[in-house]
């Protein structure tokens, strides 16, 4: 009964990231395929690029959602347990959510990078250090590529992907402070940097495989 469960909680987190915010707002609202134009990423900087900034917010908002919903969803049903089986499981519905966006069911198996929807997957894990890595990767982006196209839009996914594993990991070995509403920094069960690694990780390969599968379209 518990393996029926998580996989039906995985292909929750699978159908939830195929819905793409992007593709559905750039239809309604310009009349076009996101993937078409830009770099072709279905996310919420080409969209607020190419449609417009406050629809780039409505698509992040909706992308950030989709990730974060459907393991706060598994987190409800596998509650009050706290092991590590019940955290795995949590762990590979927010990886189907993010690999849903890069191969959606609903668009063809033609989606992006899944940025925002795996910082709502991250968020569900270490929402503090989500924020604080966010945070320093905007200042840091500000700092040293201000001249850069895209500062923002590029560049502090990237450092925030750099810093977010590092500092999570070095939160938990030596800090454990609690704020409202049991929010945390540090003093995780030791899975959870653990996953937030792999999490990572596949982020960056699905960003690399998206820019592979772009870059022989261009040359098609």
């Amino acid at each position: 009964m518990q393996t029926i469960i998580a996989i039906a909680m995985v292909v929750v987190g699978y159908l939830s990231g195929s819905v793409s915010s992007a593709i559905v707002v750039s239809k309604l609202v310009a009349g076009i395929d996101i993937r078409t134009v830009g770099n072709g990423n279905p996310g919420a900087a080409n969209v607020s690029r190419n449609v417009g900034k406050r629809w780039g917010f409505v698509v992040f908002f909706f992308d950030v959602l989709k990730g974060l919903a459907p393991v706060l969803l598994a987190a409800l049903v596998y509650h009050p347990q706290s092991d590590v089986l019940k955290h795995v499981v949590l762990g590979l519905v927010g990886a189907a959510a993010i690999l849903g966006h890069r191969k959606p069911v609903f668009f063809g198996f033609k989606g992006g990078g899944a940025i925002a929807a795996s910082i709502g997957v991250l968020c569900s894990f270490v929402p503090v250090e989500v924020g604080i890595s966010l945070g320093l990767g905007f200042v840091l982006a500000l700092a040293f590529f201000r001249h850069a196209s895209h500062t923002v839009g590029q560049w502090t996914p990237i450092l925030f992907l750099t810093i977010l594993p590092f500092f999570t990991l070095a939160a938990n070995a030596w800090l454990e402070v609690t704020f409202f509403a049991g929010l945390k920094l540090g003093g995780h069960p030791w899975e959870v940097p653990v996953i937030v690694f792999a999490i990572v990780l596949l982020i960056l390969s699905i960003n690399a495989s998206f820019m592979v599968d772009r870059m022989g379209e261009i040359r098609q």
